[in-house]
């Protein structure tokens, strides 16, 4: 038995309650571990104690070792652990014992538990708060630091030819210049093409694998550090290297490293991982084999922070780690003299990400909070329907704290988050993180406080943004940095980098050491923007007051400064701007170069919607009269051209619709009995959107239903679908339900939707039944909405009659339609775990199309255990050879749904 044990690769022990009292076993296993040799511990556990695990002799050898459990003895499980335990043998195969070279230490795998123990990742803003990495962690979007500098060179180009005129030019290119220039900073920030973490050592050319990953403060170097260092702990990720070494640069300090002594690699290693234990000789000599043999992964993070002030007894070995080892350096945008094949920037979230995110943090806080409404797609709206938001959302550090504000808004006594408040929190948590950072206590300092504390900085972003906007300036030339350094003196350029506001741009071919002789651009102009608009106010209130006036009166009609003065006015809530209140309002409504006053009227609307406190801002009803005169106007007038921009503003403008002015005016022209009044105000109603519809608002919306034109029919029953579960009343359900039969396609595809998105509060007996009768419809999509209203409503629809009623549906000779049946079953828990609809979703499986076959999946994966019958299994096993990545995915996660 012995010579079987020494001579063995890797040794497999199958762990139950027998195994552990048997002394042979025990003998075998101690004789592993004495000979040093690999062992792979599979869970068996006992069939009538699931809670079963190892302890005395059996515990102390396993101790700290990774399981393949097997607990699951079905078919499926243990073909998929065999699998996993085949693919584990292969990775950890030794050679011959006469070949081997000495084992792992125990330190090794002593790294990979706490990396595993990292397993979840804090919030920003209050690290109490952790989530699972595996569940909160989206995939940061990296490119090649050469793609991102050709994208900010094209801005650089849109810059420069965006400035000739600027003082004289306010005619129509602004708007297109403006957009342009915002689409640019989308390609930088938004859309982009994800590189997975196992393909970044691709472009290494050398022996050594050497990778340079960029990004600017707050965009997720050390989450993704994080990431991949759980991933490889899990086997999921660069099984080559026996090590990954995770260095926190910042950390290599000279108190930490005193001076005295030169530092070697595996000095650091131990210092930042067993600063109390020791290791032994042949420990440390079995670590720098493997680092020789290039075995070892070191992952150095914060480069930036660490340049500048490296310790002399830590540069030898700094140079040694990066000249000859395998590594990755990650960094702010900083002059880096030495080169790397390989350059990737992290920036930020895809648009997908953006979604994924906001619904992970909503949900995650919804199950703190029990019977908490949904929040996720309120605020997913909000984001969208801002495009400068949206922009600085592909931000992670942006999009958690634009998550945090929401959450804590007290939506019993708002009805929305302005923009202006937005980016003000922004603005705050930036602060506190700059104090930080300088080892200033923040925690207990009220928000003046902090501003206070942080006034050199943000008066020299204030006045650069300013002059910058101007000027028509996007990047940011030396010489204005310096022009605005002889305005706000600063000591250090340092303080204005470490804020995490601005970006370095250096298209020299050498490269510029001299921070302050680079360009910069702000990272998202809309940052540029809410700075320029507090310089603003802030020249408004100061002896300089005519200078300002006169920037209000020459460029209040230019689009590219029309968010300086959105901000500007919701700014004017904060008490350090009040004083500037009526002044700034009176020039920003007084003198007028509009002849028509349209376009006047539309900065109004998107400047007085920041204005939520009507206490506060008395000025808000008369300008709300002013609005609702032009709402009437519009309604009024033949060509669309004035609707469409009035509705341009007023869809910005998501506070302001919810005024009880403006609904009662939107009422009773829907109320007119002129014809054509009513055709063009359901087209502004059908487009708008209504967060806190008052109740007479929505009885006009119900008397529209019954309206002779069948157009106004259709409007009025699409916006109830927009409305959702704020119309869900008797009143309206009643009208919804004889809606249903109307004679319209369009009116009968609305209602369905409506109760859809009315849900579970919809869910009466006569609702049911109607949407019932609606899948025998002649159109097609009318049977789709039917399907998807009765899904969204759950177990409160799941009826003898609608279960039966869906399976046939599932047979329907229109795909979107059978489609739609198999996602409602999914939805609709208990009762439809019957024989007769798993039957039917298995059948579904192999249908024609692919997304049948895929929502056949996801709803036998909602039904879980109860569903995992032999020909289920073996369909959905099936289904992962599928020709369709989704309906693979879909198998995947049913079976893990399963158990």
């Amino acid at each position: 038995m012995a010579d079987g044990v020494q001579n063995a690769a890797v040794i497999c022990c199958f762990m139950t309650p027998d195994y552990q009292i048997s002394e042979n076993c025990e003998k075998e296993l101690q004789c592993a571990a004495d000979s040093k040799i690999r062992i792979i511990p599979c869970m068996l556990g006992d069939q009538n104690n699931t809670e079963w695990k190892p302890s005395g002799w059996l515990k102390l050898v396993t101790a700290g070792l990774n399981y393949v459990k097997i607990r699951d003895h079905s078919d499926l499980n243990i073909r998929l652990k065999a699998k996993e335990l085949i693919g584990r043998i292969k990775n950890q195969y030794l050679p011959p014992a006469e070949e081997r070279a000495p084992s792992p230490p125990k330190f090794f795998e002593s790294i990979r538990e706490k990396y595993l123990r990292e397993n979840r990742i804090k919030r920003i803003v209050n690290e109490e708060k952790s989530f699972p990495i595996e569940q909160s962690y989206i995939n940061l979007a990296m490119i090649e630091t050469k793609e991102q500098q050709e994208k900010e060179k094209k801005l650089k180009e849109q810059d420069k030819h965006g400035r000739p005129d600027r003082e004289n030019d306010q005619d129509n290119r602004r708007p297109y210049q403006h957009n342009e220039i915002l689409g640019t900073y989308e390609e930088i920030y938004g859309t982009k093409t994800s590189i997975n973490v196992e393909e970044i050592f691709q472009k290494c050319k050398g022996a050594n694998k050497k990778v340079l990953v960029l990004g600017r403060a707050g965009i997720g170097k050390s989450t993704f550090c994080q990431y991949v260092t759980y991933r490889w702990a899990k086997h999921d990720l660069w099984s080559e290297y026996e090590l990954l070494v995770l260095i926190h640069l910042r950390k290599l300090t000279a108190s930490r490293y005193p001076q005295g002594k030169e530092y070697s690699p595996s000095d650091i290693m131990k210092k930042e991982y067993f600063p109390y234990d020791d290791i032994s000789r042949e420990e440390r000599q079995y670590f720098n084999e493997q680092c020789k043999n290039g075995k070892v992964l070191w992952i150095l993070d914060g480069y930036d922070e660490f340049a500048q002030n490296i310790p002399a007894q830590l540069e030898d070995s700094f140079q040694h780690v990066r000249e000859t080892q395998h590594h990755i350096l990650t960094s702010r945008p900083y002059p880096i003299d030495f080169s790397y094949d390989a350059n990737m920037e992290i920036i930020g979230f895809t648009d997908d990400n953006i979604h994924k995110y906001v619904e992970q943090f909503f949900n995650q806080i919804e199950c703190e909070k029990q019977n908490a409404p949904p929040e996720s797609s309120k605020a997913i709206k909000f984001i969208q329907f801002n495009p400068s938001v949206w922009g600085v959302a592909h931000i992670p550090v942006n999009l958690e704290l634009i998550c945090t504000a929401w959450s804590n808004t007290d939506w019993s006594k708002t009805t929305m988050l302005t923009v202006s408040v937005l980016y003000d929190n922004i603005i705050e948590w930036l602060c506190r993180r700059y104090l930080t950072k300088q080892n200033i206590k923040q925690i207990d300092m009220f928000k003046p406080a902090v501003y206070k504390q942080c006034n050199a900085p943000l008066q020299f972003l204030e006045h650069l943004a300013f002059k910058a906007m101007k000027q028509n300036r996007i990047m940011l030339p030396p010489e204005l940095l310096e022009e605005t350094q002889q305005d706000c003196p600063l000591d250090h350029f340092q303080e204005i980098s470490n804020f995490g506001i601005l970006k370095s741009y250096d298209d020299k071919l050498a490269g510029a050491s001299n921070e302050t002789k680079k360009q910069y651009y702000f990272v998202h102009l809309s940052f540029q923007e809410h700075f320029a608009a507090r310089h603003l106010l802030k020249l408004l209130g100061g002896s300089n007051k005519q200078e300002a006036i006169n920037f209000i009166n020459n460029y209040k009609y230019d689009q590219r400064l029309r968010l300086v003065f959105i901000f500007a006015t919701g700014l004017l809530a904060q008490s350090t701007f009040q004083s500037v209140r009526k002044v700034f309002l009176t020039t920003l409504d007084g003198e007028t170069f509009d002849l028509v006053g349209l376009q006047h009227t539309k900065l109004l609307i998107e400047c007085i919607d920041q204005l939520i406190d009507h206490t506060v801002f008395p000025e808000r009803t008369a300008y709300l009269k002013t609005i609702t005169q032009w709402i009437v106007i519009s309604a009024a007038q033949k060509p669309r051209i004035i609707q469409d921009h009035l509705l341009q503003s007023l869809q910005r403008a998501i506070n302001l619709t919810n005024a009880e002015i403006i609904q009662n005016t939107l009422m009773k022209l829907l109320q007119s009995t002129q014809a054509t009044t009513k055709d063009k105000i359901s087209y502004i109603i059908v487009n708008l959107e209504i967060p806190k519809p008052i109740p007479r608002y929505l009885t006009a919306i119900c008397a529209a239903m019954g309206d002779e034109d069948e157009d106004v029919r259709e409007w009025a029953c699409e916006v109830f679908g927009k409305i959702g579960k704020e119309a869900a009343t008797i009143e309206m359900i009643t009208a919804l339900v004889n809606a249903m039969r109307d004679g319209n396609d369009h009116a009968r595809m609305g209602a369905c939707e409506a109760f859809g998105k009315m849900g579970e509060k919809a869910a009466t007996n006569e609702v049911i039944v109607a949407l019932v009768n609606s899948m025998h419809d002649g159109e097609k999509y009318v049977r789709l909405g039917a399907c998807k209203a009765l899904g969204n409503m759950g177990e409160k629809a799941a009826t003898t009659e609608v279960i039966a009623a869906l399976v046939n549906a599932m047979r329907d000779g229109e795909k979107y339609v059978r489609s739609g049946a198999s996602e409602a079953l999914g939805k609709m828990g208990e009762k439809t775990k019957t024989n007769e609809v798993i039957s039917a979703l298995v059948n579904a499986m192999r249908d024609e199309d692919d997304h049948v076959r895929s929502r056949a999946c996801e709803a036998l994966g909602n039904m879980g255990e109860k569903a995992a019958t032999n020909e289920v299994i073996i369909a959905l096993v099936n289904s992962m050879h599928d020709g369709e990545k989704y309906v693979r995915l879909g198998a995947c996660k049913a079976l893990g749904n399963m158990g």
